[in-house]
C-alpha cells in the first residue's frame, strides 16, 4: 500500500472513529462464516464489523470490513458512499493475498448465507482497490440482507476470497 494511500485510510479512519466517539454515528457487527455454495472449504471469518459516519458534504457514508475467507490472504474494507439522486459510491481497498484481479459484487443475503446470484456488480479489484458507482442508494442497501463478496477470479468465479455484511441502518 502506498505512503499516501496508508495516510488516506488512517485520515479516513479516524474521522469514521471521532464522528462515532461524538455521538454521529453507530457501529453494527454482522455475523461471519463462510459463504453457502462455495465449493472451496475454508475457515469461517471473524464477525464483519461496519462503522457509520457522515462525510464531508457528500452524504451518508459505512464502512463494511472485508474478512478473508478460504485461506485467500485477502482482507480489507469498502466504503459505501451515498451520492444522493439513487446513486452509491462502492470503493474497496484490501491487501490482494497475490491475487492480480478480482471480481466483486453485492449479493443479496448475509456472508453466512450468500445468494451466488450478485444484485450489483462492482468493478474488479485491481492493485487491492476498485471503486464503483452503481444505481441504488446507502438505504436500498443497508437492510442487513446485502454482503459485498470478493471472489478469487473470473475463472475461479466460485472460489470467496473476502466478505463483509452491509450492516442495517
Amino acid at each position: 500500500m502506498s505512503r499516501s494511500r496508508l495516510l488516506s485510510s488512517l485520515s479516513i479512519t479516524t474521522l469514521l472513529f471521532a464522528a462515532c466517539a461524538g455521538g454521529g454515528g453507530g457501529t453494527a457487527t454482522g455475523g461471519g462464516g463462510s459463504a453457502s455454495g462455495a465449493p472451496s472449504a475454508g475457515g469461517s471469518p471473524p464477525p464483519a464489523a461496519a462503522t457509520e459516519a457522515a462525510t464531508g458534504g457528500t452524504g451518508q457514508a459505512v464502512e463494511v470490513e472485508l474478512a478473508e475467507l478460504n485461506d485467500s490472504g485477502v482482507s480489507g474494507t469498502a466504503t459505501l458512499t451515498d451520492l444522493g439522486d439513487g446513486m452509491l459510491r462502492v470503493e474497496i481497498d484490501v491487501e490482494a493475498g497475490g491475487n492480480e484481479a478480482m471480481p466483486a459484487h453485492i449479493h443479496p443475503g448475509t456472508c453466512e448465507e450468500l445468494d451466488p446470484a450478485p444484485k450489483y456488480p462492482l468493478s474488479d479489484i485491481e492493485n487491492g482497490t476498485s471503486m464503483t458507482e452503481i444505481e441504488a442508494s446507502l438505504a436500498d442497501v443497508q437492510t442487513g440482507e446485502f454482503a459485498i463478496d470478493l471472489h478469487e477470479s473470473t475463472e475461479a468465479i466460485e472460489t470467496y476470497t473476502a466478505c463483509g455484511d452491509i450492516p442495517a441502518a
